[in-house]
């Protein structure tokens, strides 16, 4: 409240600026495949709603406290999802430490998010999300060439002793060649790239009267 004179003349409201890649990130998101993403929150229903227009999220639930982001943590698991939870304060442990993946924004996070998380990003930007995402199916689809590579080795190795074509020299060199390819191709992914979101200047938030 602002008065003068001991009477009212006008109401000022202040509210947290929506970093401009917010809304990006949450639309790479989807784009990659992510059935749903929710917002929980502490702040008021009115806050919330505006915010969740803003960063184009599924839906939102506000005034939680940590117990009941936790509920809603485990309301979602017991649906059967598999849900990531990504925080940065106090309030978030507790369902960082219950979702199926707990990340928590490190730039920004306290420690006992950090310590409840399974995942520090240490940026606080959410575009980091997007491209921690892109990284781990790359990882998953290497450990599966890698099983592949492994599986031909040794199904060739097999092959070449039951035809009794196996020597123990040439069994020492199929061994160390399908370990030799295995490690080759996981440093591969020092290279690898991720493209990221693709930002763009989005409004900050304005504060409503």
């Amino acid at each position: 409240m602002v008065a003068c004179d001991h009477k009212v003349v006008g109401l000022l409201s202040i509210a947290d600026e929506v970093k401009p890649e917010t809304a990006d990130a949450i639309a790479s998101l989807k784009s990659l495949g992510v059935g749903n993403i929710t917002m929980l929150t502490g702040d008021n229903a009115r806050v919330a709603q505006a915010v969740a227009a803003q960063i184009g999220v599924d839906e939102f639930r506000a005034e939680l406290m940590p117990q009941d982001k936790q509920s809603a943590i485990q309301e979602m698991k017991n649906e059967g999802k598999t849900v990531a939870m990504v925080g940065d304060g106090i309030n978030d442990a507790p369902a960082l430490a219950l979702a199926d993946v707990g990340i928590v924004m490190g730039g920004t996070g306290s420690d006992i998010a950090i310590e409840a998380a399974d995942v520090t990003l240490m940026d606080g930007n959410l575009s980091r999300l997007v491209e921690f995402v892109q990284m781990s199916r790359k990882v998953l689809r290497r450990i599966k060439l890698n099983i592949f590579f492994s599986i031909i080795y040794n199904a060739i190795g097999l092959t070449l002793a039951m035809l009794g074509h196996l020597t123990p020299v040439m069994a020492v060199i199929f061994q160390e060649a399908g370990c030799v390819t295995v490690v080759l191709s996981s440093t591969l992914l020092l290279w690898a790239k991720v493209p990221g979101p693709k930002l763009r200047h989005a409004p900050a938030l304005k504060g409503t009267t």
